[in-house]
């Protein structure tokens, strides 16, 4: 792994069947975040294990520009390890992802369409989180996803 100089810590506070939520400190602020659950490290249908990576910036072709996870079996291109492809981009839902990570500016219950609870609850402000993310942080550095430990996980079942 390249040293960058810059680290930053996700910490996972929430694993419910529909999503996982967390809170990541960019530049100063803090930001939530939404992933999809937690399924044994599926690819496409699973939040990525905790660890440490390294965080590039990309141009996706799906997204724009954006970041990518990469390192502990994560890697840009299909073929390069079990998971590829898990970016940074923007999102408001857990259903909206594929294994990558949406910012938001807080954790809300967001009415939209026909969603009902829990699975209205999501990021808000997610483009205005993802700017400040792509304005402040360089194009390299590491990412360490934890999970709280001190105040208790919270698992919800359905």
């Amino acid at each position: 792994m390249v040293e960058t100089g810059h680290f930053v810590q996700l910490t996972r506070q929430a694993y419910f069947p529909w999503g996982t939520f967390g809170e990541i400190n960019i530049g100063g602020r803090r930001l939530t975040t939404c992933e999809a659950p937690w399924l044994d490290n599926t690819p496409f249908t699973s939040c990525i294990p905790e660890g440490i990576y390294e965080v590039i910036r990309h141009r996706s072709p799906r997204f724009g520009d954006c970041f990518a996870i990469v390192g502990e079996g994560v890697g840009l291109t299909q073929g390069a390890a079990e998971r590829w492809g898990v970016l940074f981009h923007v999102a408001n839902f857990p259903d909206e992802l594929q294994g990558c990570i949406a910012p938001g500016l807080s954790l809300g219950i967001i009415p939209l369409g026909a969603r009902e609870f829990p699975r209205c609850l999501g990021v808000t402000r997610s483009r205005a989180a993802f700017a400040h993310m792509m304005n402040v942080l360089p194009d390299m550095w590491h990412l360490e996803i934890t999970h709280i430990e001190a105040q208790g996980l919270m698992r919800v079942e359905e």
